[in-house]
């Protein structure tokens, strides 16, 4: 069990990426030791996300037209492949909510649904800026003061202001969404949880 858990983990990333050339024996082979031999319940076929300030060889992170290519070519084959006990299916997440290369979505709350501790022991907006160069934005220090404390430490009052202070520290220290922040951030934005009132003040203000 201990040898497949590191099979496992050298190979993580490689349901993360199609890569620049359609092989599908390799895929076939990918799909045989994960569907039949792991017993994986969810494979999902998805596209890097284009790294934050490292310049990429043509070719690594597909474009736009590449990706829509490939998700054309390899569509059925890959989703003819599932199984009764795995879902097998690809995703472009940029294309299907026009967030390639896209920095934020603002306003942001990722702050509410994904506070991460970082290894300095503070508490920041969210796994994406989880490191003392994202400080600024950060919510505070775990060694002085509690979780719960510092998550509720903003004015429930005036959270346009909130939401326009956090987006300035967000510009200062250029953080950038992951996928899943982007999609949740637009969800709550159209899903009227917040006054309208708030968040349209919020637009006029950036």
């Amino acid at each position: 069990m201990h040898s497949e858990i590191n099979k496992i983990k050298n190979l993580e990333s490689i349901p993360r990426v199609v890569k620049n050339f359609i092989n599908t024996e390799e895929i076939n082979q990918f799909l045989k030791h994960f569907r039949d031999e792991v017993c994986s319940n969810v494979i999902r076929f998805t596209f890097p996300q284009p790294p934050k300030d490292i310049p990429q060889k043509k070719g690594v992170v597909p474009n736009p037209i590449e990706k829509a290519n490939y998700v054309k070519k390899l569509s059925s084959f890959i989703e003819s492949s599932s199984s009764e006990k795995t879902n097998v299916f690809i995703v472009d997440a940029d294309g299907e909510h026009d967030i390639f290369n896209k920095p934020r979505t603002n306003p942001c709350f990722a702050r509410f649904i994904y506070p991460t501790v970082g290894y300095d022991g503070w508490l920041y907006h969210c796994s994406q800026s989880s490191s003392p160069n994202f400080r600024p934005m950060a919510l505070g220090d775990l060694n002085k003061n509690s979780f719960w404390s510092l998550f509720y430490d903003y004015d429930e009052n005036n959270f346009t202001n909130h939401l326009k202070s956090c987006s300035q520290k967000m510009e200062e220290t250029g953080c950038r969404c992951d996928r899943k922040m982007h999609v949740t951030n637009s969800k709550v934005i159209s899903s009227n949880v917040f006054d309208e009132n708030q968040l349209e003040g919020y637009r006029k203000i950036i």
